[in-house]
């Protein structure tokens, strides 16, 4: 899985970002730090701990990816970037698209969208109504992150993701007696939430571009001091 997520994010640089990887060689550095080395840590483990373990590596980065996501959910809404000590670029709206740090809206796209997974993976996994609904609230806050970077590829995966989510509930526990049901109405929910959702976030932007630019029209233009160009 770390592996897989790793040639998505390759992938996606190469396809939707700079084709060139010289300008993203911070970024890949990141992704095999992260993911071909932070998340193989858990094959070290014990094999009755491994499951716990990759949990909580899914929860770390989840945490992570939820706090930029909200972040640039607020700049959205109010038209303001945010500068913070992680780079001296900030996150920000430009071109109707987010912006995190010195990242490409594509490179953010990918790697939220593996936050998405990994909430939904969490989402899956874990029980109690408490914990869910937290993983759901996350699991929307990113999904319109990733609707505000603009990439329709990245939009497409998060909600091919919830998709496929509905699409094994349905297979693993509805039609106990009637199992040949699971594949026709699994698939056509499949296709019916991925469409939904797809739409849905798509109209998302849109609405927030509108209130991002009523927020920046409400911020006073700096003053002209004497001596400075008007």
């Amino acid at each position: 899985l770390p592996g897989a997520m790793a040639l998505w994010l390759f992938v996606s640089c190469v396809v939707n970002g700079d084709p060139y990887l010289v300008y993203n060689r911070t970024f890949m550095l990141g992704i095999i730090l992260s993911f071909l080395s932070f998340f193989l840590v858990t094959p070290t483990l014990p094999p009755e701990k491994r499951e716990n373990g990759f949990r909580w590596l899914a929860s770390l980065y989840c945490l992570l990816m939820v706090g930029m996501a909200s972040l640039g959910l607020y700049v959205a809404l109010t038209g303001q970037s945010i500068r913070t000590p992680l780079s001296d670029e900030a996150i920000r709206i430009s071109i109707n698209r987010l912006f995190f740090l010195h990242y490409h809206p594509n490179e953010a796209g990918s790697a939220l969208v593996i936050a998405l997974y990994l909430l939904l993976y969490l989402f899956a996994s874990w029980r109690g109504v408490a914990k869910r609904l937290l993983l759901a609230l996350a699991g929307l806050v990113t999904a319109l992150a990733i609707a505000l970077t603009g990439s329709r590829t990245s939009v497409l995966l998060a909600a091919l993701g919830v998709g496929v989510l509905v699409f094994w509930a349905i297979y693993t526990h509805l039609f106990g007696k009637r199992k040949w049901l699971r594949w026709p109405v699994g698939l056509a929910a499949l296709a019916g939430v991925t469409a939904a959702l797809y739409l849905a976030l798509s109209f998302s932007v849109g609405f927030v571009a509108t209130l991002a630019q009523h927020s920046a029209a409400q911020v006073p233009p700096p003053a002209v001091t004497e001596g400075q160009p008007a």
